[in-house]
Parts: C-alpha cells; structure tokens; sequence
C-alpha cells in the first residue's frame, strides 16, 4: 500500500457525473463526513455546489509536484494496476481517496481549522483511522504523507500492517566546522516522494532493501542510508539522502 497527500495544484473543470451522482468510491462510508465537512466549508463562506460540480478521476486532479514525479499515465500496466489497487490520498475534504474516485476541483488542507469542526486532521483522525486500518491490514504501508497528512491517522491497534516504511528525505551540509551534517530537505520531498511511488509501484517494492536498490538517480540523487534506519514497533523510519556535490 502507498500512502499519499494530495497536491495543492489541482485540474481544473471535469465532465460527468458530479461527485453526488458519480458511482459510490472505494470510501464511501466516509460519504456522511464528507457531507459534514462540505457543510461546514459553506457556512465558513467557502465554494458552494461542489456535491454538483464537475468532476475528474482522483489521479488525474491532483497535478502538484508529488504527482508530476509519479506520473501515472506513464507507467507501465502491471504498475497501473498496482496503483489502481494500492494507492490511497488522504485529503481535507473527502477523508480518504482511491486513484478512480471521482471528485471536483477544491481547495481544503488538513491543516485548515473549520468551524465547527476544529483542525480537519484532527477531526477525520476518528473517522479515516478504523476504514484505513482494514485497508491496510497485514500490507506492507509506504508512508509518504507529510506531517499535517500523516496527523489524521492514528492506527488503532499495532497489528493492523505487516509494516509501516517511512522515508525521511535529508540532504548532507557542511556544518560551520568543517564537518558534514544532515538536515531535512524541505524544497524536493514533494518530488522525491513522488518518485520513491513510481518506484515502489513500479517494481512492486515491498522492502527497503528494493528500494536501496533503485537508482539514486531515479529518485533524484537520493540514496537510501540503510544504515540510518530506526525501527519502532512495526514502523520503520529510513534516511533517504542526497550527498554533497
């Protein structure tokens, strides 16, 4: 499974049916939540209609950095079909999506605080937790969120994956005394993590040792430090660096 944040860049337009008439998603139980968040977006003055406006397949929405490193339409079948079945965006407005969903065009993060909701991340934590939790059962996670993505899903028991893989994207410095240090590279995770996908889908990776196996170049000059691994329970954190020079 491959976890995802959703891009801010979104196509815009889209054609039939709208989000209240399309075929019920993957997470339709989550439909009433939706319903109570795009209440609330209305009375705190946001877009109304958005049940009736036009729509896209989820893959095809989102058209941020992540997805433009991901490039689905251009991978190979045996990996469009592991996308089909394995990626999930977790999002502000719809909870959790699946790569065929079909949704218009918005503009909501998990970060936002939505009266009378509160932060969105903490309020779909309940909600999105026990349906991703079955999803993801005794699956091997790629964990690609960012913080305020990775804040709304709480597991609610530690058997629920095989086990969770979550790259840290870091970039060597040299330190005011000569030495070399490691900070966190804030400017290309996006890209990154979009690549670190199309690999993993790509090749069907279930380990990091597959991924330290890939290019560096194929994911932007970073290289997997095995040796910068921390495990915790069933959550294993990896340094993924791109060296000096």
């Amino acid at each position: 499974m491959v976890l995802l944040p959703p891009s801010r860049g979104k196509a815009t337009g889209g054609t039939a049916p709208s989000w209240r008439d399309a075929p019920p998603g993957r997470f339709a139980e989550l439909d009433p939540d939706r319903r109570r968040v795009l209440r609330a977006l209305r009375s705190a003055g946001g877009p109304t209609g958005l049940e009736r406006a036009p729509t896209l397949r989820t893959i095809e929405r989102y058209v941020g950095v992540l997805f433009e490193h991901l490039d689905a339409a251009s991978l190979p079948r045996p990996a469009r079909s592991r996308l089909e079945r394995d990626l999930i965006v977790l999002s502000g407005l719809w909870g959790l999506v699946a790569p065929s969903d079909r949704i218009p065009a918005y503009a909501l993060t998990m970060g936002t605080v939505l009266p009378p909701l509160g932060r969105l991340s903490g309020w779909w934590r309940p909600r999105l937790s026990p349906v991703l939790d079955n999803r993801v059962r005794g699956a091997v996670v790629w964990d690609l969120l960012s913080g305020e993505y990775a804040a709304a899903w709480r597991s609610l028991t530690r058997t629920t994956y095989e086990r969770r893989i979550t790259p840290r994207i870091v970039v060597e410095v040299t330190r005011p005394d000569g030495t070399v240090g490691r900070r966190v590279e804030s400017h290309h995770a996006k890209a990154v993590r979009g690549a670190i996908a199309r690999q993993v889908l790509s090749l069907g990776l279930d380990d990091l040792e597959g991924l330290a196996g890939v290019d560096p170049a194929l994911l932007l000059g970073h290289e997997v430090d095995l040796s910068a691994t921390t495990t915790s329970g069933a959550t294993v954190t990896v340094e993924l660096v791109r060296p000096l020079g």
